[in-house]
């Protein structure tokens, strides 16, 4: 019995080289979204056990960009 992802390699494989591209592409988009939205649920739930979930987005956005400041100075110093 053939396989769901064998099947899908053979339909794949009969494609276009143009049509293979434009898919892996897709394929490749909806893998970083995916990879975006479980990292926003993972940054998300660190706001949370640190009591911080209610913090306005400009109060984190400054906190990070004072992080960024000291990084930089650090890394980067004169």
């Amino acid at each position: 019995m053939v396989s769901k992802i064998e099947h899908l390699a053979v339909e794949i494989s009969a494609l276009e080289e143009h049509k293979q591209q434009v898919l892996w592409k897709h394929v490749a988009e909806l893998d970083f979204s995916r990879g975006l939205h479980a990292l926003s649920e993972q940054y998300q739930e660190r706001l949370r056990q640190q009591g911080a979930l209610s913090r306005s987005g400009e109060e984190i956005l400054s906190e990070l960009r004072t992080v960024r400041e000291e990084v930089a100075v650090y890394d980067y110093p004169g």
